[in-house]
């Protein structure tokens, strides 16, 4: 930033729009004098200035008060507007930065305004400006900054702030001795504080803008505008103020955050806002609304030492880390109510008590009034002020501060493309201000002026900050002239600051807001240099030969490498004009030689390197180096891998190829591999000079890991090392192992279904010296081993001498069962009992892995052997006596070995079939049925290998039917047994024939009434049958009944047609024939009898009709066995 001897109250101008058919109403306008304004044009060399297409160049333009005029400026060929100078009647100007050829810009005319145009010459033009650059001392930048005004141009400058103070005793005896105001403020009173309130803006008594046609205006323009690209910091102002509102602690402790708007546009700002601190917390806060000037006066030195030590910068917290809380705003917040208290405003304990019993949360509270209270006291206390006060209380701003410049001396140099040498260092400036804590603060944008001496060069600017970086250059044709004899450029950089420094008050738009302060200069100057120093060596010098590793990545870090000791002869011609040894860094410096050629030739390598191949210079420099890039030596580890035994020699899956060892330096890090061939050699070169270790980090197929480590070391003498690796070929110990698990197929368990078996299943084991996922045979391979073992009762095979069938167990010096590392081919030769021969083929690989033998792909667990049962059908017909079929007749299939049963029906032609006829409803009705466990099909037999029962069971249809049952045995898969015809025969039969004669007409005395009976007739297979029973009625018989009944039965009839008669008895005659199941005609009954009617009746009434007195007792009862 740059500061004037005298300086410039300046306008900050907003640039607010590109058309002038637009009325602007952004600021209020209060009346004064006069109607109309002049805007006056200045004359512009190489350019003009147009207005609504008319040059208006040298010309004065009347316009409305408050009118905006746009303009703009073009800039001959060759040349560029270097910036626009906007100047008012009231002594504010305003300069912007244009760099172009094309300008446009708006202009709002509220008082007698002039514009002023600088026009330069391109920087790329032959103009006599660019030539001067070459003079000695020369600054030259990379952006022409803007040029200062000189101290005449401003009346407001640093003399008149002088004068302007010695006019104010009064106020200078409050900075000295100005005491806490300990008048209390009422929260009423203070609720107004920081708000903004729309309306406050218009002064009392003027809220109306007056109608007069005299009135001169005055406003504060719009910062928010576009067109603006660089503010000065010019620390009179007129400033816009804007804030940010901070209300966490509510009521009269509310605040806005304030700040210099446009600060961080300025090139020297880096980007930052200056804070500003308010003066009477019970006005208005500034809104952006109006512009605050310096008018006089400065606050006392308490308020100076908050100002210095709080937040100063927008965005940062307390320079001083005991007043800091750790949040910006909060630092924001102690500082502005610690200005208030030190101006006499209000008290400390009646901030704190506010804080205190405000809505924030406890710690925020506790904080800030333990932060305020610090600050406060500490202004308080003269003790605090030290040398950075003076004894007038000013801030000395040269007290402890510090100026250094970086880059180095004597960097060298490099030549640049467009004529010039260049110092290869780049210098920077930094600046800091006194610092407790020695850390300083950077106060680089109030850098007055910074001047760069180069006798004898050109500074070089790197960007438009007044403390640019810069780098020395000299034209080419002068640098040469320079090495003739040798040069040396004494670089100066002399800044300048002000020194005395106060917080100056700005007072406000309006007399409802409030005034405010911020850091600003007094008087006196303070300046710092730095001084560095460049030389050009005398042409004709030195040969400087650097030594390096032509491979760093062998040599760096290893103390088997030195750089040190390579002996060089530098050769004219055919003469050796120096001899050179190297030092540690690898480097020796010639004497000084005539510029010429010469060539380098290495006597003797240093250690580890071999010596370099000649090299040429083209000595021409002060000092020619010459970089020669030494191959180092290096180590070769060769390696032959062998087996243990022979065994397995010739077997494809034992090989020596592929083994892989790791290379490890002496500090355990990987740095190659070694990777053998088919023959077990291999080898590795290029390793630096050291020790190492070698191991084995993968082992060829078929082989266990080495556990040996190698040792190879390498030195200048040795540079080759031989190691022989002895390898263990892996074999798999099956001890006990499962080697194959049997499942039925169906239920996937090791149980068998129906009365199968899965004991002694037989396998076939063929074992190959390949690794290969599928059968070699297929790849006409050979096994070189076959064995055949079965299974045991829980249908697993284990590789021992119980489950082998056939062939010879190979086996270890321990006896244990092995396998070598190959593949097995596994299938089964022979089904156990109530199975299919399964025709899968299993393949299993044994191999190393982890420095163990493994075997993958055995027929276990998830992969067990499926045995798929045997299975099969029965069918048979069922017929009655009369050969006709019997439908929907259930039979009853019963496992004998299980016990599992299910019912089958058979069809309307009597058909009984146990084929599943649906898959998913099995075992109902008439769908067939499914024995065992797995999911029915109808592409299999439905009965497990087993013997079945089968039974008859009753029904309506089979009503009256000797029910009939018998045995099946399915013994193969995929049978269909066709059992006999079922013919079913009815029942025997029984007629029961009861006679009836009246009690009163029985005379005992004559014998016992005896009766006898005939049945006759034709079963349905046509035999004849004749049969009699006899009744005998005894005086036992007799009751109170009015009849005697007594009966006799003809059972086990065959079903047919029968008639019942009775024999003529004696004294008796037949009354009445009554007859159930039977048809009674005259004396006889015929039963025609049915299967669903086991029993038929027949009744006979007698009478009595001869009396007789003799008594007959030859009758006698005989028995008649009636066979079936």
């Amino acid at each position: 930033m740059k500061k004037f001897s005298n300086r410039c109250i300046s306008l900050i101008l907003s640039l607010l729009m590109l058309c002038t058919s637009i009325p602007i109403y952004t600021f209020p306008v209060y009346a004064k004098e006069t109607e109309n304004a002049v805007l006056k044009i200045l004359e512009v060399e190489h350019g003009t200035v147009t207005v609504n297409r008319e040059d208006v160049t040298g010309k004065s333009i009347t316009v409305a008060v408050g009118d905006s005029v746009t303009y703009q400026v073009s800039a001959e060929s060759g040349y560029t507007i270097d910036y626009v100078t906007i100047s008012y009647e009231d002594g504010a100007s305003k300069k912007v930065p244009v760099s172009k050829s094309e300008y446009s810009n708006t202009v709002i005319v509220d008082q007698p305004t002039n514009i002023a145009v600088s026009i330069v010459a391109d920087k790329n033009s032959d103009s006599k400006a660019t030539e001067d650059k070459k003079d000695e001392g020369t600054t030259v930048e990379k952006a022409t900054p803007t040029p200062e005004p000189t101290p005449t141009e401003s009346p407001n400058g640093s003399e008149a702030k002088k004068e302007a103070t010695k006019d104010t005793a009064k106020e200078q005896a409050v900075k000295e001795d100005n005491t806490e105001n300990n008048a209390d403020v009422t929260e009423n009173e203070a609720v107004k504080g920081e708000q903004f309130d729309d309306e406050a803006f218009y002064p009392e008594g003027e809220e109306d803008v007056p109608d007069s046609d005299n009135a001169e205006i005055w406003g504060y323009l719009d910062p928010n505008t576009s067109e603006i690209s660089t503010y000065s910091f010019d620390d009179y102002g007129p400033y816009v103020i804007k804030n940010e509102r901070f209300d966490d602690f509510g009521g009269v402790l509310r605040i806005g955050l304030k700040y210099v708007v446009g600060d961080n546009e300025n090139v020297d700002s880096r980007g930052q806002w200056r804070n500003v601190y308010c003066l009477n917390y019970s006005k208005d806060c500034p809104d952006g609304k109006g512009s605050f000037s310096y008018k006089g006066g400065w606050t006392n030195r308490k308020v100076e030492y908050a100002f210095y030590w709080g937040s100063v910068y927008y965005g940062q917290c307390c320079r001083w880390s005991a007043y800091s809380t750790g949040n910006w705003k909060l630092d924001y917040f102690v500082t502005q109510w610690a200005i208030h208290i030190l101006n006499g405003e209000v008290s400390l304990a009646t901030v704190n008590n506010w804080i205190n019993n405000s809505s924030n949360t406890s710690g925020a509270k506790s904080i800030t009034v333990d932060r305020l209270t610090k600050m406060v006291n500490d202004a308080n206390n003269g003790n605090m002020y030290g040398g950075l006060f003076d004894s007038e209380g000013w801030i000395d701003m040269t007290h402890g501060a510090t100026f250094s410049l970086s880059g180095n001396n004597n960097p060298g140099w490099y030549e640049g493309s467009d004529g010039y040498m260049y110092s290869n260092a780049t210098y920077s400036c930094s600046f800091k201000t006194y610092s407790a804590t020695n850390d300083g603060f950077d106060f680089r944008e109030q850098i007055t002026s910074y001047d760069i001496s180069a006798p004898g060069a050109e500074v070089y600017k790197l960007d438009k900050r007044t403390y640019a970086d810069f780098q020395i250059r000299i034209p080419k044709s002068t640098y040469a002239s320079y090495q003739t004899t040798g040069k040396t450029i004494n670089v100066s950089v002399t800044l300048t600051i002000p020194k005395r420094w106060g917080c100056a008050i700005y007072d406000p738009p309006a007399s409802n807001y409030q005034k405010v302060c911020m850091l600003n200069w007094f008087d006196q100057e303070g300046t710092f240099t730095q001084n560095k120093t460049l030389t050009i060596e005398q042409a004709g010098g030195k040969i400087q030969i650097n030594k390096r590793s032509a491979n760093t990545s062998v040599t760096n870090g290893n103390g088997e490498y030195s750089l040190q000791g390579a002996v060089f002869d530098i050769y004219s011609g055919n003469t050796v004009v120096d001899t050179l040894t190297t030092d540690a860094n690898g480097n020796a410096t010639s004497k000084t030689l005539s510029y010429g050629s010469y060539t380098i030739k290495e006597r003797t390598a240093s250690k580890g390197y071999n010596k370099a191949a000649d090299v040429t210079v083209n000595h021409k420099n002060s000092v020619s180096s010459v970089t020669i890039n030494e191959p180092p030596k290096t180590g070769t580890i060769n390696l032959q891998k062998k087996a243990k035994t022979d065994t397995y020699s010739g077997f494809e899956s034992y090989t020596l190829k592929g083994a892989e060892y790791t290379i490890y330096n002496a500090a355990g890090k990987s740095v190659g591999t070694i990777v053998t061939d088919a023959n077990g050699k291999g080898s590795k070169s290029g390793l630096p000079l050291g020790k190492y270790t070698v191991k084995e980090t993968k082992a060829p197929d078929g082989y266990y890991i080495s556990t040996t480590v190698d040792a190879a070391n390498f030195n200048s003498n040795t540079l080759s090392v031989d190691i022989t690796s002895i390898e263990e070929p892996g074999t798999f110990v099956t001890e006990d192992k499962v080697f194959l698990e049997k499942v039925d197929a169906e239920t996937l368990t090791a149980t068998a279904q129906g009365a199968g078996s899965l004991k002694n299943a037989e396998y076939t084991v063929k074992y190959y010296d390949v690794i290969s996922d599928h059968d070699p045979s297929k790849d006409a391979k050979t096994p070189k081993y076959t064995w055949v073992f079965k299974t045991d009762e829980k249908g697993q095979i284990k590789l021992d001498d119980s489950h082998l069938v056939s062939g010879t167990l190979l086996k270890d010096s321990s006896g244990h069962v092995i396998l070598p590392v190959g593949t097995l081919t596994i299938q089964e030769s022979k089904a156990p009992v109530g199975y299919n021969l399964s025709s899968t083929l299993y393949v299993a690989n044994t191999y190393v892995i982890n420095g163990s033998t493994v075997i993958k792909g055995l027929p276990t667990g998830e992969n067990a052997a499926k045995e798929v049962p045997s299975r099969g059908d029965v069918q048979f017909a069922k017929i009655n006596e009369r050969n006709r079929p019997m439908g929907n007749i259930p039979f009853k299939l019963t496992s004998k070995t299980t016990g599992e049963s299910h019912i089958i029906y058979s069809d309307a032609d009597g058909l009984i079939r146990t084929a599943v006829r649906d898959n998913s409803n099995p075992n109902v009705d008439k769908n067939g049925v499914w024995f065992g466990e797995g999911k029915a099909s109808k592409s299999k037999g439905a009965l497990l290998f087993d013997t079945y029962l089968v039974e008859e069971q009753p029904c309506e249809e089979n009503k009256g039917y000797i029910l009939d049952s018998f045995e099946v045995t399915i013994s193969k898969d995929g049978a269909v047994v066709n059992a006999d015809t079922v013919r079913n025969l009815p029942e025997l039969k029984k007629i029961i024939v009861t006679k009836k004669i009246k009690a009163a007409d029985i005379n005992f005395a004559n014998g016992n009434p005896v009766f006898t009976f005939k049945c006759t007739g034709t079963d349905y297979e046509g035999a004849k049958h004749t049969y009699y029973q006899m009744v005998e009625i005894t005086q036992a018989d007799v009751s109170s009944a009015e009849y005697v009944s007594v009966s006799c039965e003809f059972k086990d009839l065959k079903m047919g047609d029968y008639v019942v008669t009775e024999e003529k008895a004696s004294r008796y005659k037949i009354g009445k024939v009554t007859a159930e199941g039977g048809t009674v005609s005259g004396e006889k009954v015929t039963f025609n009898m049915t299967p669903a009617n086991d029993t038929y009746t027949a009744t006979y009434v007698n009478k009595k009709f001869e009396w007789q007195y003799f008594t007959d007792k030859t009758m006698k009862t005989n028995s008649i066995k009636v066979k079936k």
